[in-house]
């Protein structure tokens, strides 16, 4: 009988402690959601998180916007020719020269474009494709040299994006010629250091679409754009290749 008591004793003190303070229980449960969404960010913050699909930050050189219509000749390939065919095995590439207008020493971060896909569609079809039918890879490089060529090319970075990883597609339309022509921003990985006194060429090749569709790099004016092989699409040093780069 008397440890009942106390027991009912030790019952009665706890009910009238919770009396006298009780956001206690509720500081308690707070503390533990505290605890909790402080996890959830720790977990959050070690997965990667796609590249931004737009560029932002200081802009260090731009070609001016696109055009998406034939411009002397038309827009530059950069995607290889079929594996059959009279031309099979034929790698194009297009070159770029520029100087960052952007002054001092800085460091390229984000590429924005602007690609020609061919669908295989006609009429109200063009456009239906999705972001990533039109461009799939693309290999980048800045150099000192077009193409990267010679003894003396001193390189700037290079490598090759990939759709949802360092490549986004956005914003298409269609021309009159069939094509739809995709804005495409590529975080740059490495980073390229760049200089307001040098020259570069940016070099564009092996670009792949979903379904093996040939893909263009836009032109919005003249300039003085090269592609490899010559003669085969587009014209050389007649046109100016539609690009932007970034620092962020």
């Amino acid at each position: 009988m008397k440890s009942q008591l106390i027991e009912m004793n030790a019952q009665v003190a706890s009910q009238k402690q919770e009396a006298i303070n009780p956001k206690q229980k509720g500081t308690a449960k707070g503390l533990g959601v505290a605890v909790l969404a402080l996890l959830a960010m720790i977990f959050l913050a070690g997965i990667s998180v796609p590249a931004s699909a737009q560029c932002t930050g200081p802009l260090i050189y731009t070609t001016g916007g696109y055009n998406g219509w034939y411009q002397n000749g038309g827009p530059l390939r950069i995607s290889d020719w079929p594996t059959s065919g009279p031309d099979s095995g034929i790698t194009y590439a297009a070159s770029q020269s520029f100087k960052p207008t952007l002054f001092g020493e800085t460091f390229g971060t984000c590429l924005e474009i602007y690609v020609w896909h061919n669908p295989g569609k006609l009429g109200n079809e063009v456009c239906t494709s999705y972001p990533k039918e039109a461009v799939s890879t693309l290999y980048w490089s800045v150099d000192s040299t077009a193409f990267g060529q010679g003894p003396n090319n001193v390189s700037a970075g290079h490598g090759t994006a990939h759709y949802q990883a360092q490549l986004h597609s956005d914003g298409c339309f269609g021309n009159e010629f069939g094509y739809e022509v995709w804005r495409v921003t590529i975080k740059l990985d490495p980073i390229v250091p760049l200089s307001s006194s040098k020259t570069y060429f940016l070099n564009l090749s092996l670009g792949t679409a979903q379904y093996g569709n040939e893909l263009y790099w836009d032109v919005n004016g003249p300039g003085s754009a090269l592609m490899r092989p010559p003669g085969k699409a587009g014209n050389n040093s007649l046109n100016s290749a539609t690009f932007s780069i970034y620092m962020q």
